[in-house]
């Protein structure tokens, strides 16, 4: 079920939140487990059994080991809760493993030596195999108690906002505020419908607006010229942006409409002065899950390993892997190891030229140079193979020549130009989503209303978001 469909926002979503604020808090939760796997299962009711039973490997391990007095059973239960990692890896990885293997053994006169699979990827596999992993290690750490009853933790890993795309969210902010008896507030009502409008422009108004110029340029990148290049590549840059935020705007939409605070995943983050400053602001779901439970376990083990010495290499190394890792789990192809890497690089230079403690440049120039670095990183995340990365990288530089003027690209008039000339200057504004408030005026309100419908009228054929292919 997608969230920019009629049946969601005209059926589901109206109908799970009116009948979940009338219910008591006990028959509350059931109500919400059972809405969530009718939305996840909507599309496939396999995965659904997938979840359930990948939730109960991680049941298993925290209630029935961690929960031991034995520090032998509680890393037992946290290598079983690892297992999840093995399905993740199973599904989303085996393929680029036998792939690479055959080409090897192709080259070597072996032939092949793996067979591929083509396995389907289940919908937001990577987002619940995440919240489960990171639910385990927290309880290892002491840092959360267990889940109370199977159907509590059940209800954390599939909760319908957040199951297909993030944000991720900890287990302890999530039962904090499960197992308190609310009741419906206005001003959160309020604030539901105000992301759910908003996170509706974004994805139908503009982000599909721009996929649709786009799109055809990624496909035939060969013929571009420099013009067409750095269309698609700057394009690419708003359109992801306005896709995955208006995406998390509607999660955090749904969360306030059930009384469930889904953290932000964004805070301007085109207003970054620094590729660090970028990932402070950009998926930071993701980007302080992988600080929290990769980046400073490595960065001390590593340390630990060279006894205190050579503290800014060690970091150095913490940040590639760790960046490396986290454009890895975007999907499997080498284009977004590479992309991780890059920003990994990135990372690491800035953090040793923040060392050297040099006058810090102006605004106007550590926004532009991060918003070019971005744009030359966009290339390896968006293309799907190196080849493919490498000829669009040729036609930016100018080794196709100039290419057809813009205008003359279908889908490019004055509207589109002018489209992106005012996305510029928007996400040069420094604030977002969780800045924003609603306000208790007539013309706040009957422009939330036109919002909502102009949303509603551009709702049409399925179009997911590009999140979901992760």
């Amino acid at each position: 079920m997608l969230f920019p469909s009629h049946v969601f926002l005209l059926g589901f979503l109206p109908v799970v939140t009116a009948v979940y604020w009338f219910l008591p808090s006990g028959p509350r939760r059931w109500w919400l487990l059972a809405s969530s796997a009718l939305f996840y299962g909507w599309a496939n009711w396999r995965f659904l059994a997938l979840l359930v039973g990948m939730t109960a490997l991680s049941f298993v391990a925290t209630k029935g080991l961690m929960g031991r007095a034995s520090q032998r059973a509680r890393r037992l239960g946290l290598a079983v809760a690892f297992g999840n990692l093995v399905v993740l890896g199973a599904f989303k990885y085996y393929d680029l493993f036998a792939t690479t293997l055959n080409d090897a053994g192709a080259r070597t006169g072996m032939g092949p030596i793996a067979s591929v699979m083509h396995l389907a990827l289940p919908l937001g596999i990577s987002f619940y195999t995440f919240n489960l992993l990171g639910y385990g290690i927290d309880v290892y750490r002491h840092r959360a108690e267990p889940a109370r009853t199977f159907s509590d933790l059940l209800a954390y890993a599939s909760f319908f906002p957040t199951v297909t795309s993030g944000p991720l969210i900890r287990y302890g902010d999530w039962s904090a505020q499960t197992q308190t008896a609310l009741r419906p507030e206005a001003d959160r009502l309020e604030l539901g419908l105000f992301n759910l409008g908003l996170g509706l422009a974004k994805k139908l108004v503009i982000a599909d607006w721009i996929g649709q110029v786009i799109d055809p340029l990624w496909r035939d990148p060969a013929g571009l010229g420099i013009w067409g290049a750095w269309l698609a590549v700057v394009g690419y840059h708003f359109r992801l942006y306005f896709d995955f935020s208006g995406y998390c705007d509607m999660a955090v939409g749904a969360g306030h409409l059930l009384g469930i605070r889904v953290p932000a995943n964004f805070l301007a983050p085109y207003t970054a002065r620094s590729i660090t400053e970028f990932w402070h602001k950009w998926h930071i779901s993701l980007s302080t899950w992988f600080r929290d439970y990769l980046f400073l376990p490595l960065s001390r083990a590593l340390l630990r390993r060279a006894r205190g010495r050579h503290p800014d290499r060690m970091r150095a190394l913490s940040l590639l892997l760790t960046m490396s890792l986290t454009g890895l789990w975007h999907g499997p192809s080498w284009t977004y190891l590479a992309w991780g890497a890059y920003h990994g690089l990135l990372l690491t230079v800035h953090a040793q030229a923040r060392s050297w403690k040099r006058k810090p440049w102006p605004v106007w120039a550590g926004r532009s140079l991060t918003t070019f670095v971005l744009l030359l990183g966009w290339v390896l995340f968006r293309s799907g193979s190196v080849s493919l990365a490498a000829t669009l990288y040729a036609s930016m530089v100018g080794m196709k020549g100039w290419g057809p003027a813009l205008t003359s690209i279908p889908g490019v008039d004055p509207s589109f130009l002018l489209l992106l000339a005012g996305l510029l200057l928007l996400t040069n504004v420094p604030w977002d989503m969780p800045d924003l408030r609603p306000r208790r005026r007539w013309g706040y309100a009957l422009g939330l209303a036109a919002l909502l419908a102009t949303g509603l009228l551009f709702v049409g054929q399925p179009t997911t978001f590009l999140y979901f292919q992760f």
